[in-house]
């Protein structure tokens, strides 16, 4: 049983009391919703319409949630490297702005647009990063060397390298680290990720006479008319 408050048709206001220290919301004499100390549950095929929650409701950032499958995505980031910031529920990235073309030595430099520092969500299992990005020659054989970074530790199995007379082409760079067992520098597992980490490409070109550049075209329209190629950057979160 349970104390009945039943909004009657024929009597008005109907109430039946008893000890069992639960309250029962009817109308008309059927069940709406119960109270008990558990909360409140919905009668059987009654459910609470989203207009009726208003003011200000809790905050869920899915830190109490179970039952997450192996491959779900919690954490979904990507944008244009412009500057622009991108939010998620769990914080605010914002990429570099890539406003001029980047020319190469033989020295490695940061390849402009691919650095970000982040922290997976708790119970991530992988992160993949993907790093879009122009390739176009300055000399007739132009030449480079990629490494993929973790602070400062290199990604050995992700090096690569481009190469070709008169290239142009768009490069999709992607690495995917998996987080859990032993941390292996050379293929990117971490044993565990819960602080600020900095990932990173960083170029070279081969040597001097094979000259390329990053984040522009050369040939355009039929002539030789350099455009500016904003990299894409993504960060996606694998539970």
């Amino acid at each position: 049983m349970s104390v009945n408050i039943n909004a009657d048709t024929t009597n008005g206001l109907v109430l039946t009391s008893d000890t069992s220290g639960e309250l029962k919301l009817q109308s008309a004499g059927v069940d709406i919703a119960t109270v008990s100390s558990t909360g409140i549950a919905m009668s059987s095929g009654m459910t609470l319409p989203a207009s009726a929650l208003t003011g200000s409701l809790p905050a869920i950032d899915g830190s109490a949630l179970t039952g997450i499958e192996t491959g779900q995505v919690l954490e979904y980031i990507t944008g244009v490297c412009d500057g622009n910031t991108v939010t998620t529920p769990h914080g605010s990235y914002t990429l570099t702005n890539v406003s001029a073309a980047q020319n190469l030595s033989t020295s490695y430099a940061v390849v402009n647009g691919s650095s970000i520092t982040y922290t997976p969500p708790a119970d991530t299992k992988k992160v993949l990063y993907r790093f879009s990005f122009m390739n176009r020659f300055i000399n007739n054989h132009a030449i480079e060397h990629f490494k993929f970074y973790i602070d400062s530790n290199e990604v050995t199995l992700a090096r690569f390298n481009t190469g070709a007379q008169y290239k142009e082409l768009l490069v999709n760079f992607e690495w995917v680290m998996d987080i859990g067992n032993s941390t292996n520098s050379t293929t990117g597992r971490l044993s565990s990720w819960t602080t600020d980490k900095t990932l990173q490409l960083r170029a070279r070109h081969y040597a001097s006479g094979n000259d390329g550049n990053l984040h522009e075209t050369y040939y355009w329209d039929g002539g030789a008319s350099p455009q500016l190629h904003k990299p894409t950057l993504t960060l996606i979160a694998i539970g």
